[in-house]
């Protein structure tokens, strides 16, 4: 099978798909918009060719949230803790495993726990699909004993398997002097653009260091807001790169923390 068929049995099973770079695994195409609108295959006839690889789009839209374990441990880990799937890709180093979504926002978040290689793949998060080649050779393909079922054949992702819910932060009021903190943090946040190829660090650390240090925000809601910010740049910042960002501006800050707070 070509590259274009994975793909086209992927849209068969109602999974939404994107070409990503070989080298690299980014998008090959600016994909926002296929977050919440499914591609035809009129897309796929134009988008995948030999040297593409294929991405699957997680999240509400697509229906679709992907763990990742990235080693042996981490598949003992998932196996001994989720639920069972049908659907799993074997890929370079571990195994993907494929839930339905829930319907409320789930967080595309790394190593969920601690000490053990397990990423969760949900809203605004990609996973290598069936077909794609690694850069060491490698093949993605099916895990032993199972087969590409429907999205709706999946079972449903429960974010009470890991210690702490991998959902998205709740925009709830939080006490200060009165004032919500995660809400003047989106405001902020939604006014700064997103960064190039070549300054993306510096610039997401920078960001984060005036959205959640600045604004005393903790960890996971850094990540809700750095990672939809990451998404906004060219070319998008893996979730890996978001929370290292994140937890340095959590370390490090010309500012105290909540500095912004008593601005006007």
């Amino acid at each position: 099978m070509t590259v274009l068929d994975f793909a086209k049995d992927y849209m068969d099973h109602g999974y939404w798909v994107i070409p990503t770079i070989r080298a690299d695994k980014k998008p090959a195409i600016p994909w926002k918009t296929y977050q919440t609108e499914k591609p035809t295959y009129d897309d796929l006839e134009c988008w995948f060719s030999e040297d593409r690889n294929i991405a699957v789009i997680c999240g509400a839209g697509s229906g679709v949230v992907v763990i990742d374990a990235d080693d042996k441990d981490a598949e003992r880990w998932v196996r001994e803790s989720c639920l069972p799937t049908p659907f799993r890709v074997r890929t370079r180093k571990g195994c993907h495993y494929y839930y339905r979504h829930p319907g409320a926002y789930v967080q595309s978040k790394a190593r969920v726990i601690p000490g053990i290689a397990v990423d969760v793949r949900g809203d605004g998060g990609l996973a290598t699909g069936l077909g794609s080649i690694h850069e060491t050779g490698h093949i993605y393909c099916l895990d032993g004993n199972c087969d590409m079922v429907s999205v709706r054949d999946l079972p449903v992702f429960d974010p009470g398997w890991f210690p702490r819910p991998v959902v998205a932060v709740q925009r709830e009021k939080i006490a200060y002097e009165g004032i919500d903190k995660f809400d003047r943090a989106t405001r902020y946040i939604s006014k700064i653009d997103g960064a190039g190829k070549g300054n993306r660090n510096q610039s997401a650390f920078q960001v984060a260091a005036a959205v959640v240090r600045d604004f005393d925000l903790d960890f996971d809601q850094g990540m809700t807001l750095l990672a939809e910010w990451g998404e906004s740049c060219d070319p998008p910042m893996d979730p890996r790169e978001i929370a290292d960002v994140v937890r340095s501006s959590l370390r490090a800050g010309r500012r105290p923390p909540g500095s912004k707070l008593n601005q006007s």
